[in-house]
C-alpha cells in the first residue's frame, strides 16, 4: 500500500499520522540534501545542528525554521531556498500530491501546505463516498 493510501484510513491528527508524516519529512531532507550536497557535507550539517541546537536528525521536522536559517547561513539565501523546495518536492512525490512553486514558501509552509492538501483530499474522498451511498439508498440495490 502506498503512502497516501495508507493515510486514506488514520485521522491525519492523530500522533500516529504526525509521528509518520514527520519520518517522511526526515527522510526527504535526508535524501535530498545527500543526493544535492552528498553525505558528508549531510552529516556535517547535521553535527552542526546538534551541537548548535542540541537537535538530532530526527527531531529536525519540529524545527524546519531553524534548519531553513542554517542552510542560508551555510549556503546563501538563494541556495538554501532551492535545498528547500527540492526537499519538499521530493515529499509531495512521496505523497503523490501536486508541488506548486510558491516564491513566498520555505520548507515549513510547504509542509504545512502538503498536510493541508492531505486533509482536503481526504476529506473530498469522504464526501464523494457519502454522496454514492446516498444516491444508493435512493435508488435502491
Amino acid at each position: 500500500m502506498n503512502v497516501p493510501a495508507m493515510l486514506e484510513y488514520v485521522d491525519l491528527e492523530s500522533v500516529a499520522a504526525i509521528s509518520f508524516i514527520d519520518d517522511l519529512v526526515s527522510k526527504c531532507v535526508d535524501e535530498t540534501l545527500a543526493g544535492v550536497l552528498g553525505s558528508l557535507v549531510r552529516d556535517s550539517l547535521y553535527l552542526t545542528f546538534l551541537t548548535r541546537l542540541s537537535v538530532t536528525r530526527e527531531e529536525l521536522p519540529k524545527h524546519l525554521d531553524s534548519l531553513d536559517a542554517m542552510l542560508v547561513e551555510n549556503f546563501g539565501s538563494r541556495a538554501a531556498k532551492v535545498l528547500s523546495k527540492a526537499i519538499a518536492r521530493r515529499l509531495y512525490s512521496e505523497l503523490n500530491l501536486t508541488f506548486e512553486d510558491n516564491p513566498q514558501f520555505w520548507l515549513p509552509e510547504y509542509v504545512e501546505e502538503a498536510k493541508s492538501k492531505l486533509l482536503q483530499t481526504k476529506a473530498h474522498k469522504a464526501e464523494k463516498l457519502d454522496s454514492e451511498v446516498k444516491a444508493r439508498r435512493k435508488t435502491g440495490p
